[in-house]
């Protein structure tokens, strides 16, 4: 065991984040530092183990401030210089209690699994601890790294915001390199040809805030629709359909504006608003709700399935 000396009535230190930190010796029994069966304890180890490594700074969370008292004494007893304590508060849930599995305590590979990115999952963790100097929230790695210092760490508990999170990964979905979130996606969906996955990339990316929204919001380039579920909702005639089939079909430039120009020109003949008529080639084209932009997805789907799509959802029609 190691002893506590009666003589010294008070342990105390700077704590980077909670300033002065004093406990008194009377509440400090003498220590176990070895063990019967030969091996150190934890404080004893983790003590001589970060003198050796050269250990400037022990960061850890604020339930270690009651083992502190321990480690300096035994710091001051080899007569080393003691390191600097970093205590840092614990995360807490939406309940202001320590973070439970329903609030978001689970690991960073669970998150990427799930679609986060990397850099939004830092950049939050370190906002969630941390106050920069000004009003920026978006950080590169490069960027905390050069701006980040001890003495701007909270000293109350943050609380866990898994909006706050989600937010933080449509930044950075939008924020790197197309290239970069192609190949993420690919990994994803394997199945999905990743020259497509580029081409349709661009028209989405501001409508996705996950890896994994992509397929949900870009599956029309991939997989003939499902009408079955909102062919109902198509409101324009099977008349209008085989006209914009007609003059589609003699588009010879088969560019996004000159498919609009050929849709607009029809919708303005036939006195129909631009909710119908672009809802109903979207349910067409997707057989969902949402769509991409329409014209757009006309385009990078072709003329040919796109063509194939539209006669589809006219057969389907009554009238």
């Amino acid at each position: 065991r190691f002893r506590i000396k009666t003589a010294k009535e008070k342990i105390s230190w700077e704590d980077v984040v909670h300033s002065n930190v004093e406990f008194p010796t009377s509440v400090i029994e003498d220590f176990v530092i070895v063990k019967s069966d030969g091996f150190p304890t934890y404080h004893f180890a983790s003590v001589v183990d970060d003198y050796e490594m050269k250990i400037t700074h022990v960061m850890r969370g604020d339930e270690w401030i009651s083992s502190t008292p321990k480690h300096i004494l035994l710091y001051d007893a080899f007569g080393w210089q003691r390191p600097k304590f970093v205590h840092i508060p614990p995360i807490l849930g939406s309940d202001h209690k320590k973070l439970s599995k329903r609030d978001g305590a689970k690991s960073v590979l669970e998150y990427i699994k799930e679609g986060y990115l990397p850099q939004s999952i830092v950049n939050f963790l370190v906002l969630l601890g941390w106050s920069p100097k000004g009003n920026q929230e978006i950080f590169s790695l490069e960027e905390l790294i050069k701006e980040f210092s001890l003495d701007r760490i909270n000293k109350n508990s943050p609380i866990f915001n898994i909006e706050k999170l989600n937010w933080f990964n449509g930044q950075w979905i939008r924020k790197i390199s197309d290239s970069e979130l192609v190949t993420k996606i690919y990994a994803q969906n394997p199945k999905f040809d990743k020259a497509k996955i580029a081409q349709v990339l661009p028209i989405v990316k501001d409508r996705i805030n996950f890896v994994s929204d992509f397929s949900n919001i870009a599956n029309l380039f991939f997989e003939e629709p499902n009408l079955k579920n909102h062919a109902k909702e198509i409101a324009i005639s099977k008349k209008v359909f085989e006209k914009l089939i007609d003059n589609l079909s003699s588009t010879a430039f088969w560019k996004e504006e000159a498919i609009k120009t050929t849709v607009v020109k029809i919708m303005d003949a036939q006195n129909l608003s631009k909710p119908q008529v672009y809802r109903s080639i979207g349910i067409a084209l997707s057989g969902k709700l949402i769509t991409p932009p329409i014209f757009k997805s006309m385009e990078i789907l072709g003329q040919k399935e796109t063509l194939g799509r539209l006669k589809n959802a006219t057969e389907k029609l009554k009238s």
